[in-house]
């Protein structure tokens, strides 16, 4: 444990997570593309690190999650626009989106589901590199996270004064709202 606690401090450090919070929307170069986007795999209990590939011409890359096989997903800033990313062997790939939306991934099972948002279409999961809506008919959902079975979970914000969020289960096309835990703090 103690020759791994030094590279996991550096990497926090170089990652940002360490010391003032700076907003991960402000690259300050092309060349810290690759720094943001450093992740830890871990393989048989030893770890080792690895830089991922950014997209061509990106200004920014944000991994999120991680399936068990080693497929990573997230976003990346690309001409201004975010989009949509998913990793596989290191290598990019942008995801499609509805025409002129922006969206990222958030989540990916060992299926290779992947489940995010477009800003078009709200809560969204591709299978297959297919862009597939998934019915929550507002485009301030979003889908945050898929499990084994193909459960999708999520959020909807409801245009209400004050605004009101809720949160979906999707199971296989059965979408159901969860129960609220009460008021909002506001």
């Amino acid at each position: 444990m103690r020759k791994l606690a030094f590279p996991i401090v550096a990497l926090l450090a170089a990652l940002g997570g360490c010391g003032e919070k700076q907003s991960p929307f402000e690259p300050q170069s092309v060349g810290e593309v690759a720094l943001m986007a450093l992740t830890v795999v871990e393989v048989a209990s030893v770890y080792s690190a690895r830089v991922l590939t950014p997209l061509p011409d990106a200004e920014y890359m944000a991994p999120r999650a991680i399936s068990e096989n080693g497929t990573i997903v997230g976003s990346g800033i690309v001409e201004e626009a975010l989009r949509p990313v998913v990793w596989e062997d290191g290598q990019p790939v942008q995801l499609p989106l509805s025409p002129w939306a922006e969206g990222y991934a958030n989540d990916i099972n060992n299926a290779g589901v992947i489940v995010g948002h477009d800003d078009e279409l709200g809560a969204v999961m591709w299978t297959n590199g297919q862009l597939v809506a998934l019915g929550v008919y507002t485009i301030g959902s979003l889908a945050n996270g898929i499990n084994q079975r193909g459960q999708i979970v999520g959020n909807v914000e409801y245009e209400t004064s004050p605004p009101e969020a809720r949160g979906f289960l999707w199971t296989h096309g059965q979408l159901s709202e969860l129960p609220s835990l009460g008021d909002p703090p506001y």
